[in-house]
């Protein structure tokens, strides 16, 4: 066979395509973790964000009476939440005019994440 007459690929031209598309899996293996976290980060927020404002919302409805000082409590987490474990939601209430006849303010932090501590913060305003 002359060399003119070679059919198919020789073992460098294997080794640099099966190189090439290494390379290219590797990339796009990494790309999928860094979307998957991204993903599970949003989601975390979406919850975090929807479950304070459920708290707000509910809050605000109950009364509260005249406004006299600062004051914050823990509350649980609804059971409909899929936030990590070591999720944690605080209700504050304060006056921030100084006087009983002022409307109260109403605070929802949400705390959530597993690695940095992350927050939701939602405010509104109650008429006493």
């Amino acid at each position: 066979m002359s060399r003119g007459e070679q059919h198919g690929f020789t073992t460098i031209e294997l080794l640099i395509a099966m190189i090439i598309a290494g390379l290219f899996l590797i990339t796009i293996y990494q790309l999928y973790g860094v979307t998957v976290g991204d993903s599970t980060e949003v989601r975390n927020r979406t919850n975090a964000s929807s479950i304070a404002y459920d708290l707000l919302r509910k809050t605000k409805t109950q009364p509260q009476g005249v406004c006299t000082a600062a004051a914050s409590v823990d509350v649980s987490l609804p059971p409909y939440s899929t936030l990590p474990t070591t999720s944690r939601a605080k209700v504050a209430f304060d006056c921030p005019y100084g006087n009983s006849v002022s409307p109260t303010r109403v605070t929802v932090t949400i705390t959530y994440g597993t690695t940095t501590d992350q927050q939701v913060t939602y405010a509104s305003y109650q008429a006493n």
